[in-house]
């Protein structure tokens, strides 16, 4: 049963200083002046309510016309993509995938901006008005509360989650910004403290659990209250609003929920957790922000102007809160340090909802009356400017023997104007090699993010390269900043009759050739080729999704096993795989794809960081490079250093977006080989392998 006491510590009402009580609402004058800017939505009455920023992204959700929005701020776009009912909270996934709660239909959807692709699945176990909507500590699932019961989901995206994609014609839009300065009040707001009790802890009560699937839900306690939003602390406990007289805490781990009561009157509609892993809360309707430390149960609250709302919040670097006043056209900002209270006055009627930050610490919201989209910088009170020019990290991924994808993790100040570019060339005995060419990729504006630019090998043989620079230049062509980083690549024809780590190999191919084209119903030949006498197994990925195995047996050093057969079809790309083990006890594999029916077998590829062939060394990371042509879905098997074939993942792809999958080196020998699969939207699959050696 629920305990319903109140804890028994006396509130503090005010700071007594020389007899004065000092509460809220003593001025100290003009705050720093904020830049505002804004961009109106397209659409009148779209109510935009969530808002996250990523990068020069800035995605937001439109309850008014259902539909999810995205801001390019270099270009001044909005792009609008039609959705379910009621898009209400956002999280960002992978692949700058977007996740939203669709509120009215019970489901949670996701958009694809890079293909405009839409899916959607059921909210859970017992779906009912999915609400609050964060990503878990590790990034990789989503947590949400249902509004119309007192059930806590937990999703984890995967198998044939969100794979059934929906075309989206987007409605693209320019958006050019107004820019104006808001004057900033300052005014000291003394807060009211409420002790916690150290002999009356907070109520515990059971949250039983069920799982199906990849729904996970935990049932807390009924009781007069509705789960509105929560956040999750860095150790994966979770803090849930009510709108009630209490604020609860869930444990995943050991299915329990404590219930913090709140000083006599106080509620909780927004919540967020800070660095100390104190949670934040706004109480709406007694127009004040709140914060209790689990720790002790002590509650502190500021007030703001009376009829304000204080709706969302979320915290800055320094430990300092940022605020929407709903009813009150504000944006507030308070310094508990020092309890300073900063507001920024907005247009009437403008009705600010969420409220997020950007990587470079300006202050994002939505205006659901305004029907615009609005920026805050406040220089300093954001946090500091950004650091010098520097570039922290460099990874080079092979999309083909001549083809590479170069991405760079940077800060740029601005200093030397806008843009900049980005370019790099490999090295080869300390100095640039001039066989490469590269396509140089800009830096827009001032900040910290990433930027990919394309290197091609220009050459015709054989080459391998040591290392990579990589700079960023001005205008003028001035290096103002160079990088250089030990990545050894191999480029051209170099795949080696034998392994150039001294390995036993095996090859395998077809008549065509790797990669050649077969009609249905024709014959195929398949020729398996080892260095040294192995036992082998053949799989054959059929186009029809179908495995099939077929044991060679014994074949000698240097002899070769042929396998006839017919390509029965479908359309698509075929993918084979041999595994081979040595009289040492050591397994080696290779694979090959061929194309039947008209199909392109260039149309998915796979390769590995440092590109198909090479070699790893144990406790390093292969990095599986994932591309396709077409929409559909992946299945990305392994054949392991132990003669087993493993399915690594199983998740949708776009066209043009790059895929990564860490796989960690373990310290067995021998060889590893990914086969890739994608079935397409219209059924057809599609094959392609990558084989990389492992040494100490």
């Amino acid at each position: 049963m629920r305990d319903t006491r109140r804890n028994l510590g006396m509130a503090v009402t005010g700071l007594v200083l020389f007899g004065i009580v000092l509460l809220g609402g003593a001025a100290l004058g003009s705050g720093e002046p904020g830049t505002l800017t804004a961009w109106s939505l397209p659409n009148a009455n779209s109510l935009p309510g969530g808002i996250i920023a990523a990068g020069g992204s800035v995605y937001f959700t439109e309850a008014g016309g259902n539909r999810i929005g995205l801001l390019d701020v270099a270009a001044n776009t909005i792009t609008e993509w039609d959705v379910g009912q009621g898009p209400e909270r956002l999280a960002l996934g992978s692949s700058n995938g977007v996740y939203f709660t669709e509120r009215w239909a019970d489901r949670i959807g996701r958009i694809y901006p890079a293909g405009n692709y839409y899916s959607s699945e059921t909210s859970g176990i017992s779906p009912s008005g999915p609400m609050g909507l964060v990503m878990d500590v590790s990034g990789t699932s989503l947590w949400y509360t249902q509004l119309g019961s007192t059930k806590v989901t937990h999703l984890t995206p995967g198998g044939l989650l969100f794979d059934v994609l929906q075309f989206k014609v987007p409605a693209v839009h320019g958006a050019s910004p107004s820019t104006s300065l808001l004057t900033a009040t300052t005014a000291t707001v003394a807060p009211t403290t409420t002790p916690g009790n150290p002999y009356l802890p907070p109520a515990i009560a059971l949250a039983p659990r069920a799982t199906s699937g990849p729904y996970t839900e935990w049932s807390l306690p009924s009781g007069t209250y509705q789960l509105r939003d929560l956040a999750i602390a860095s150790d994966g406990t979770l803090f849930i609003s009510t709108e009630s007289a209490s604020l609860l805490e869930l444990n995943p781990s050991s299915n329990t929920v404590l219930f913090h009561d709140l000083p006599s009157g106080s509620t909780s509609l927004r919540v967020a957790v800070d660095s100390a892993g104190r949670v934040w809360f706004t109480e709406s309707w007694e127009d004040k922000i709140g914060r209790l430390d689990p720790a002790t149960g002590e509650v502190m609250e500021w007030s703001v102007a009376a009829g304000a709302q204080p709706y969302a919040l979320c915290i800055a670097a320094d430990g300092s809160v940022w605020f929407s006043q709903r009813e009150g056209d504000r944006i507030g900002h308070l310094e508990p340090a020092t309890n300073a209270l900063t507001e920024y006055t907005l247009a009437a009627n403008s009705h600010p909802l969420d409220v997020t930050f950007d990587a470079s610490g300006q202050l994002w919201f939505t205006t659901e009356r305004g029907n615009w989209i609005g920026r805050l910088a406040v220089g300093p009170i954001l946090g500091p400017p950004p650091v010098a020019d520097s570039i922290t990290d460099v990874h080079v991924a092979l999309l083909s023997a001549t083809q590479a994808q170069v991405t760079v993790d940077y800060t740029y100040s601005g200093s030397h104007g806008t843009p900049v570019y980005v370019g790099g060339l490999p090295t080869v005995g300390g100095a640039e090699s001039g066989s490469f060419g590269y396509v140089p990729e800009a830096i827009p504006a001032a900040g910290s993010g990433s930027v990919s630019f394309d290197l091609s090998y220009l050459g015709a043989g054989c080459m391998l390269t040591e290392g990579m620079d990589v700079y960023i230049y001005g205008a003028d062509r001035s290096t103002f900043l160079f990088y250089h980083v030990a990545v050894p690549l191999s480029w051209g024809p170099c795949v080696p009759s034998g392994s150039a780590s001294g390995l036993p190999t095996v090859s395998i191919g077809v008549d065509r050739g790797c990669g050649g084209a077969y009609a249905v119903g024709v014959p195929v030949v398949i020729s398996i080729t080892p260095s040294e006498a192995v036992t082998a197994t053949l799989i054959d990925f059929e186009t029809g999704g179908a495995q099939k195995q077929v044991s060679l047996g014994w074949i000698p050093a240097g002899a070769t096993r042929t396998v006839s057969g017919t390509t029965t079809g479908p359309a698509g790309v075929e993918g084979l795989v041999v595994i081979a083990q040595t009289t040492s006890g050591m397994w080696i594999s290779a694979g090959c794809a061929f194309a039947i029916g008209g199909a392109s077998a260039s149309a998915v590829s796979v390769t590995v960081d440092r590109g198909c062939g090479a070699i790893y060394h144990y406790g390093e990371t292969a990095t599986a490079i994932l591309q396709s042509s077409v929409a559909g879905v992946v299945r990305l098997y392994q054949v392991t250093r132990d003669g087993r074939v493993a399915g690594v993942t199983t998740a949708p792809i776009l066209p043009g977006v790059t895929e990564r999958i860490a796989a960690p080196i373990s310290g067995t020998t021998g060889t590893s080989t990914f086969l890739l699969q994608v079935t397409t939207m219209t059924g057809q699959i599609l094959a392609a392998t990558c084989s990389y050696e492992v040494t100490p």
